[in-house]
C-alpha cells in the first residue's frame, strides 16, 4: 500500500548533516509533466512505447495512450497535483470510449496517432489505466484500490517532485494493479486454464455451478470460444457482415448470484435476422432485453445485443429454445461461410 509520506533529504557524507528537500505539491503546467513523460516514457513504464497523444474522444481529451513491453494498450491520465476521484472517473470515461471501438477502428485511431513508429505486437484489448500524478488523495486511492480488487486493470503512478538547487527531481512511486500479487498472477495474464479455474469457483461463490455447466455446454456450437473474466464468448472467423477480427456470436456471463446472462451479439442476431426480428414473437417464449453492445461492433442493420437474465428454473424453461436459436445461428454463418469460399474459388478462376 502506497504511504501517506514521502520525504527526500540530501546528506552531506562528512559532516552527517541532513537538509529536507523542499516539494512540490504541483507542477507550473500539466503540459510539462506529459512532455517530460514524452521524451521519456520509461519513467512511465519500462518498454513503454507511445502511440497517441491528446487524442480527441466523445468525452474529451485524452493526454497519453502507450503500449507496454508486453503488447498491452495502456491510456494514461495526467494531473499536476494529487489524483482525486474526478481524475478516476476521467480514466474510466477514456477508457470505455476505446473500448466500445471495433479493432479496426481502434487500429486506425493508432496509426493515425502514432504516425509512421512501427510496433511489432499491440494487444487491443483488454485496455489497461494508469493514473499519473504529485500523489493520490485517500479517496481516489480507494477507488483505485476497489476497482483493482474486482479485476479491473488500473494502476497508480505517482511522482513526487524536489527543489535541488536549480533542478527538479523527481521521485515515482508506482502501484501495479493495488492487488498483492505477482505479475504471472495479474488478470491479463491469466490463461485460459487459469480463466476456466476462477469461472468455476465464481460458480461455486454465485450458486450457479450446475446452471453454468449446463448452459456453457448446450450453447457450445460455434468453432472457438474465448474465455473472458466475466464468462465465456463463441466465436467464428472473421466474414464479411464485421469488421472484427473475430465474429463475435453468443456469450454465457455471470450475472449475479443465482443467476446467469446468455447474449446473442448482432452478429448473431445478422444471421438470423428472420428469428430476431419478430420480437414480440421471440419474448413470448425469451424474456430478452435489447441494448447497445459494450465489447461487440454493430453490423449495418443490427445495432443491440439481445440477452437474458437467467435463474435455473429459467434456463429450464427456456434452453431448447435457445439452443434452437444457437444452432440456427451456427447454421447460417456456415452458409455464408460456405458461400463466400466459393465466391472467392470463383473470382480465383476466373483471373
Amino acid at each position: 500500500m502506497m504511504k501517506d509520506e514521502f520525504k527526500i533529504w540530501e546528506i552531506d557524507l562528512e559532516s552527517k548533516q541532513s537538509v529536507l528537500l523542499k516539494q512540490h505539491e504541483k507542477l507550473e503546467q500539466e503540459k510539462l509533466l506529459e512532455d517530460l513523460l514524452v521524451q521519456n516514457p520509461t519513467l512511465l513504464m519500462e518498454g513503454l512505447r507511445l502511440v497517441g497523444r491528446q487524442i480527441s474522444t466523445d468525452s474529451g481529451v485524452l493526454d497519453l495512450l502507450g503500449v507496454d513491453a508486453n503488447g498491452n494498450l495502456v491510456v494514461f491520465e495526467l494531473k499536476r497535483e494529487r489524483l482525486a476521484r474526478d481524475a478516476v472517473a476521467q480514466i474510466i470515461d477514456y477508457w470505455s470510449y476505446l473500448d466500445t471501438l471495433s479493432e479496426s477502428d481502434l487500429k486506425e485511431l493508432i496509426e493515425h496517432q502514432s504516425g509512421n513508429l512501427s510496433i511489432e505486437k499491440i494487444d487491443l484489448k483488454p485496455i489497461k489505466m494508469a493514473l499519473v500524478g504529485l500523489g493520490v488523495d485517500p479517496v481516489a486511492h480507494r477507488m483505485v484500490q476497489s476497482l483493482s480488487e474486482r479485476g479491473v486493470e488500473i494502476s497508480l503512478l505517482t511522482f513526487h517532485g524536489y527543489e535541488h538547487g536549480d533542478k527538479l527531481l523527481l521521485g515515482r512511486q508506482a502501484e501495479i494493479n493495488l492487488k498483492s500479487h505477482d505479475e504471472s498472477s495479474l488478470p491479463w495474464k491469466e490463461g485460459q486454464k487459469g480463466l476456466r479455474q476462477n469461472h468455476e469457483l465464481k460458480a461455486v461463490e454465485l450458486k450457479v455451478e450446475g446452471l453454468w455447466q449446463d448452459a456453457i455446454k448446450s450453447l457450445d456450437f460455434a468453432k472457438s470460444k474465448r474465455f473472458t473474466k466475466s464468462g465465456i464468448t463463441w466465436e467464428n472467423n472473421k466474414i464479411s457482415i464485421s469488421n472484427e477480427n473475430h465474429l463475435s456470436l453468443q456469450s454465457v456471463n455471470f450475472e449475479g448470484y443465482g443467476e446467469i446472462r446468455v447474449t446473442f451479439f448482432p452478429n448473431a442476431v445478422h444471421l438470423y435476422t428472420q428469428k430476431f426480428q419478430d420480437r414480440d414473437a421471440m419474448e413470448a417464449k425469451i424474456p430478452f432485453k435489447k441494448r447497445p453492445p459494450s465489447n461487440a461492433t454493430p453490423t449495418d442493420l443490427v445495432f443491440d445485443e439481445w440477452y437474458c437474465v437467467l435463474n435455473e428454473e429459467k434456463w429450464s424453461k427456456f434452453k431448447d429454445e435457445l439452443i434452437k436459436i444457437a444452432k440456427a445461428v451456427d447454421s447460417e454463418w456456415k452458409k455464408l461461410e460456405q458461400k463466400q469460399a466459393s465466391e472467392i474459388e470463383e473470382s480465383n478462376a476466373a483471373s
